[in-house]
């Protein structure tokens, strides 16, 4: 299946996974799915191979390219603003469960489905994950906002609500 192909499929259909690459692998195999990605930057064709493949994808995207009859800077330079921040927050384990609790409580209702830790929608294309890391004592803290700085600051945001929820 090719680039042109999928995007000739359209409209696709998004399944959320659980934040490993465990999950998407397991997600690639299933029936119709032409392409699966994590976000940052692990694409899986499935026709080709069920794990990642970097020359893979490039050879995709040249392959989208020629057909389009266009060069890469013009695609980068038309794709919208993309900023977003990510930190890590220490936890102990045993407060892990309640902070999760309390996330879920007061956000994880209000932004569709929960599929690995809880996400909160605040507008468009702007919003926070915060997920547990489930081999550490650490949550992650990701954002995505309209400005490099507004990313930071929501990202700082959520951190310091996960520290006052240890409490």
């Amino acid at each position: 299946c090719s680039i042109h192909t999928f995007y000739r499929a359209a409209p696709g259909k998004i399944v959320r996974t659980r934040f490993d690459l465990g999950a998407l692998m397991t997600t690639a195999a299933q029936k119709g799915v032409i392409l699966a990605g994590d976000g940052e930057g692990s694409f899986i064709f499935p026709t080709f191979a069920l794990s990642p493949d970097g020359m893979m994808a490039i050879a995709k995207l040249l392959e989208w390219l020629a057909h389009q009859k266009t060069r890469l800077s013009r695609v980068v330079w038309g794709l919208p603003g993309h900023y977003t921040a990510r930190l890590r927050v220490t936890c102990p384990w045993d407060a892990k469960g309640k902070v999760m609790r309390h996330l879920n409580e007061s956000y994880g209702q209000g932004s569709g489905p929960q599929v690995d830790g809880v996400r909160v929608d605040e507008a468009e294309g702007v919003w926070a994950l915060i997920l547990p890391e489930p081999d550490q004592p650490n949550f992650f803290v990701y954002a995505e906002s309209t400005s490099e700085a507004a990313a930071q600051f929501l990202a700082e945001r959520y951190a310091k609500l996960v520290e006052e929820l240890q409490e």
